[in-house]
């Protein structure tokens, strides 16, 4: 196994590797440099596998180590990392698939689509929210409890002290349907549900990503073309608008990876199974749009074409049919806009992002190839990021 990186930190100050000879590496961004190894255990030469989350730059991280044996991948260790110490250590029923932090709050979620809230600072259990149970108290069909096996809850909080946390959840207008389609946005201090954001895309919701301040989350779906973007907070007047931007990524479907917003909330990137990395502008003043229908757009285009079509009635179902499809594929999305700025990265390396505070207009990207590359983002018109910075790391 060569290098896997795990990803960076809240603020993009460090960010983590997996080495098959160190174990666990976090290294500075600025300036570029090693600041702490995590080594592996003594004998195990197996396939390294750890799940490590940072809390900003201070010395206490999150760690699982999912190497060896099936009880350690229930494990969660608070550690040190000045001290190189254990501060403490949960064992939970089921494997750890995530675990998110902030200054406030710790959230780990299992296979079993649990997810327990705790209080940072004494480690209180606050809230065990069990989205997959909630699911089949209602579930009628045997065929739709296997279903939801197969599918794992996508988390995401805010770094701020909101701690606004959202997750994914099963659609509430079918009882017997398994998408998790449906975003809830929660307050993880007052343990209350601020309001969900129902079947945001007709499939799973494959990627989601929180707002710093927790005013934005984006979601995108399992083909990867189509990201967007909803408000979390309750709207003032009492009206269901929630969707505020929308974004077209590519034609190709691709698994979407990680999804980041900048500090202000004037950026949105995402890096999956491709060779680009896209920056997303978003707009200043976040007005509700609409996702467009396209029965009504065939209904618009049926009506204005049908006039020059003669015996249109009278052709056959299947020909309609068709045409029908063929019309939708050339009417331009019109709410759907493109990136403004991209990265070309090689299609079979796994990336990860991160948006610095301090340095405004800059991205950066870190790559299992070894590579910790900064890039400035174009301000005046769309293009390609500029290299400014490279670094290497093993």
């Amino acid at each position: 196994m060569g290098l896997k990186v795990l990803g960076f930190n809240q603020d993009a100050t460090c960010f983590s590797v997996i080495s098959p000879n160190k174990g666990v590496t976090i290294y500075n961004c600025d300036p570029f440099g090693k600041c702490f190894e995590l080594e592996k255990s003594t004998g195990n030469e197996g396939q390294l596998d750890f799940l490590v989350e940072m809390l900003f730059s201070t010395s206490l991280i999150a760690v699982v180590d999912k190497t060896i044996g099936a009880s350690n991948r229930k494990k969660l260790k608070i550690v040190n990392t000045k001290r190189k110490t254990t501060i403490c250590e949960l064992t939970f029923p089921h494997e750890i698939v995530d675990v998110i932090m902030n200054r406030k709050i710790i959230c780990v979620v299992l296979n079993s689509d649990q997810i327990f809230v705790y209080d940072i600072s004494c480690m209180k259990l606050l809230r065990t929210i069990d989205v997959r149970g909630e699911k089949l108290k209602y579930v009628h069909k045997p065929r739709t409890a296997r279903a939801i096996d197969e599918m794992g809850v996508k988390v995401a909080l805010s770094s701020d002290n909101s701690s606004v946390l959202c997750y994914s959840s099963f659609s509430n207008l079918d009882k017997d349907a398994t998408p998790l389609n449906n975003i809830v946005v929660f307050d993880a201090l007052k343990c209350e549900q601020i309001k969900v954001l129902p079947a945001v895309h007709h499939s799973n919701v494959a990627c989601i990503a929180c707002s710093s301040d927790g005013t934005l989350v984006a979601t995108a779906s399992e083909k990867g073309t189509l990201i967007r973007v909803f408000k979390t907070c309750s709207n003032d007047d009492g009206s269901n608008e929630n969707l505020v931007s929308e974004f077209r990524r590519g034609s190709r479907p691709c698994h979407i990876d990680e999804m980041k917003f900048n500090d202000d909330n004037t950026l949105l990137a995402c890096v999956g199974a491709s060779d680009t990395i896209h920056i997303f502008h978003l707009p200043s003043t976040l007005e509700a749009v609409g996702t467009i229908d396209e029965d009504d757009l065939l209904h618009q285009s049926a009506g204005s074409l049908s006039s020059s079509i003669t015996g249109f009635q009278h052709i056959s179902k299947g020909f309609a049919n068709r045409f029908g499809k063929m019309v939708i594929s050339k009417i331009p999305t019109q709410n759907q806009q493109r990136h403004m700025a991209y990265i070309k990265i090689p299609e079979n390396i796994k990336y990860r992002i991160g948006f610095p505070k301090e340095v405004p207009n800059s991205i950066y990207i870190c790559g299992e190839d070894g590579n910790y590359l900064v890039y400035s983002i174009p301000t005046d018109e769309p293009g390609p990021c500029t290299l400014t910075k490279s670094n290497t790391f093993d």
